[in-house]
């Protein structure tokens, strides 16, 4: 894509040192870059409407990767390591939705360029990615890594805003964290409460009355989510019988933490987890005999599933969360979209969903879409901040299912929805008649 080049960097040798709540800066080995490249993209559609053509006749460079004709961006994801099942192909993702902004005409005649960085799936390596970024005079990073916690002060420290989905840490919605924006919106480190109380409306949909709760221990919102979602089913009626918060992140030995549940009587599971262990806990229960176990997966529907016949036996009867409309709900949104990852990415189908990563990581970048649209004709990451903080209603060009705003730092978003699939066969069947189903802070 014209104006578009992407750089990947690899770092080797990183060291944790220290416990993760409180994250020691670990040093790192020099990197360079794996692979650089101009595509075209020409294929791709307009995301509808966030970008601006009023062209670059009074464009000046503004700010630190802001010329008179393009926009560097930075990206982060753990493309190796072991959140590399969810995260690996969120590239794509991202450069989906830019891709679609440039081969518009650009913001305010500017083109996109993006930078990408592998945080190796480590806190040390998400620093190293970010301080990699900051040195190549990137405008703002895109971190969708479960890892984010471990970077984000360096890019809070230079002002730098971060755009991503706040699935990592409690930094989002922190003092003085004004500069990270979620597709979710605004965020209270205390955790999203209404998404958790649609988790919980969701399982009282499907009959479901006592939960088992699985989370990673490395993992603050991890741990957060299924916290918050037993708060969640209790303020419902309903409970969560077993809980586990010390899941190692990507583990696949879930045998034990089963058999708990199976004498907690559970009927309803979820795991705030990777793919991977999300799948060896969908196997679990039906080598325990819990066929009739409603369970949830927290790391989104996603149609690769289908490509390996022994995840999908296993998936068969669980149930994803999706950030964006089913292809069977038949939304106009949801198709821009699909043409325009299927513009990166060919071997996409057009009634497929997408993984987590993909899907999550193009609506972050819409969200870096919508701060460069409001910051003005010649932005700075200041009026990136100022004016994408006054939002109050985004819905991604009609891709959520309800709007989102960051007019209410550390708050919760009162109100959010979204659609529920089941996996039927080599399909993935939306829930409630088609519908969303909402839930409302607590």
């Amino acid at each position: 894509m014209e104006g578009r080049q992407i750089v990947r960097h690899k770092y080797q040798g990183l060291l944790l040192t220290g416990a993760l709540a409180a994250m020691i800066a670990a040093g790192c080995s020099s990197s360079k870059p794996s692979s650089s490249n101009t595509t075209s993209g020409g294929s791709a559609t307009t995301s509808g409407g966030s970008a601006t053509t009023n062209g670059s006749a009074n464009n000046t460079a503004s700010a630190p990767g802001v010329t008179a004709t393009t926009v560097k961006v930075g990206f982060i994801t753990s493309e190796t390591g072991n959140a590399a099942s969810t995260f690996s192909d969120s590239l794509k993702g991202a450069q989906a939705a830019f891709d679609a902004v440039n081969n518009a005409g650009g913001i305010n005649g500017r083109k996109i360029t993006l930078v990408s960085a592998d945080d190796q799936s480590s806190p040390a390596g998400d620093l190293a990615a970010t301080q990699s970024l900051i040195s190549q005079g990137v405008f703002m990073i895109e971190n969708f890594s479960p890892y984010a916690f471990g970077g984000y002060k360096a890019a809070q420290q230079q002002g730098i805003p971060i755009v991503g989905g706040a699935f990592d840490g409690p930094e989002w919605g922190t003092q003085p964290n004004t500069n990270m924006f979620s597709y979710t919106g605004g965020y209270p480190a205390s955790g999203q409460q209404s998404a958790n109380t649609q988790i919980a409306n969701f399982f009282k949909l499907v009959g479901a009355t006592n939960v088992g709760g699985l989370a990673y221990g490395i993992s603050p919102s991890s741990t957060s989510s299924i916290v918050n979602t037993k708060k969640a089913l209790e303020s419902i009626g309903l409970k969560m019988g077993y809980e586990n918060l010390s899941v190692p992140f990507g583990g696949v030995d879930v045998t034990g933490y089963v058999l708990a549940m199976k004498q907690a009587g559970v009927d309803g599971a979820a795991c705030s987890c990777v793919q991977s262990t999300n799948l060896a806990l969908f196997t679990a229960l039906h080598q325990a005999g819990l066929n009739n176990v409603k369970a949830l997966s927290f790391s989104s529907a996603d149609s690769s599933l289908f490509a390996s016949a022994t995840a999908a036996a296993a998936a068969q009867g669980a149930y994803y969360a999706t950030l964006i409309p089913p292809p069977d709900v038949n939304s106009s949104a949801q198709k821009t979209f699909q043409a325009n990852v299927m513009a990166v990415d060919p071997s996409i189908k057009a009634d497929s969903i997408p993984s987590y990563g993909l899907v999550g990581s193009y609506l972050a970048a819409e969200v870096g879409v919508e701060g460069l649209t409001v910051a003005g004709q010649n932005p700075t990451r200041q009026s990136f901040i100022t004016n994408l903080t006054a939002v109050a209603s985004w819905t991604a060009n009609g891709l959520l299912a309800s709007p989102v705003g960051w007019d209410h730092f550390g708050t919760p978003q009162p109100h959010v929805c979204g659609y529920f699939v089941q996996v039927s066969g080599t399909n993935f069947k939306t829930i409630n008649n088609n519908q969303p189903v909402c839930g409302n802070s607590f």
